[in-house]
């Protein structure tokens, strides 16, 4: 009788592990997922966004709040590309949209947040400036003809699920970076600011192609831009009409032989 109960004893004990292990798993993802779209949106559990669109892209409008519960802030999550953003084949990623900084890319936030993906037949090259948008879940088997995105950092590098040491690229031509030692996958036509300091305001990669996607006006207090030039000197200015950037190059063993087309911007006094 004492051995029955005693079984009897163990078995409860051990529902009772099996039940609270059940539970507090359930709480925790709960938890863990209003807390992730909490941090995401500063509103509780809004999953139901209003898609907006504004030029090349479908977005929605998050807020967050920072600062100890101080400060509400808002941000553009873009999660996907609007019709007349599918019919480009290069797209540049806005700093802000509608006065609010671009701060996600593809995915709203966290690991409860939702995916948006970009879908096109037609695109090829992405280029992303800001050094402070979240990319995930962006590139995706709906871009058929995508070649690479251009990124300004290594910091978005990483957060696009790149792993690698801190000294090397791993080997991937779908992305490429604007300063890395690794050639391979450095870009090959940079504009400088040509302010001072060696400042890269734009870069691409081209290979015996005219430049046919113009970067955006860079602005300096107190200066007018004059457009882009070879040297820093500014003696001759770049035709985009008829000037080619260089065929890449290989050595016999296939390697790539890196050159660099540097542009500079010139600055006109006010």
């Amino acid at each position: 009788m004492k051995k029955a109960t005693k079984s009897i004893l163990v078995i409860i004990l051990v529902i009772l592990i099996i039940v609270g292990f059940v539970v507090g798993s359930w709480c925790f993802l709960i938890l863990g997922m209003k807390s992730c779209f909490e941090s995401c949106n500063g509103l509780g559990l809004n999953i139901n966004l209003e898609d907006k669109v504004s030029g090349d892209f479908i977005y929605h409008v998050l807020s967050e709040i920072r600062d100890g519960g101080k400060t509400e802030i808002k941000y553009i999550a873009i999660v996907g590309l609007s019709e007349e953003g599918k019919e480009k084949k290069e797209i540049l990623i806005p700093q802000e949209i509608d006065g609010l900084p671009v701060e996600c890319l593809g995915y709203e936030c966290g690991w409860a947040g939702r995916k948006g993906e970009f879908e096109s037949d037609v695109l090829e090259k992405l280029y992303i400036l800001s050094p402070t948008i979240v990319v995930k879940g962006m590139l995706s088997n709906g871009l058929p003809a995508f070649q690479f995105v251009i990124v300004p950092t290594e910091e978005i590098f990483e957060a696009m699920g790149q792993n690698r040491p801190s000294t090397k690229l791993p080997k991937n031509e779908a992305i490429k970076v604007f300063y890395i030692m690794d050639e391979n996958f450095c870009t090959n036509v940079v504009y400088y600011l040509n302010d001072g300091t060696e400042t890269a305001h734009f870069a691409d990669d081209l290979d015996g192609e005219k430049i046919t996607f113009m970067p955006p006006e860079p602005t300096r207090e107190g200066y007018i831009f004059g457009g882009w030039y070879k040297e820093s000197e500014c003696i001759t200015a770049w035709d985009f009409e008829n000037d080619v950037v260089p065929a890449k190059e290989y050595d016999d063993e296939g390697n790539y032989l890196f050159q660099e087309t540097a542009l500079y911007a010139k600055w006109i006094k006010n």
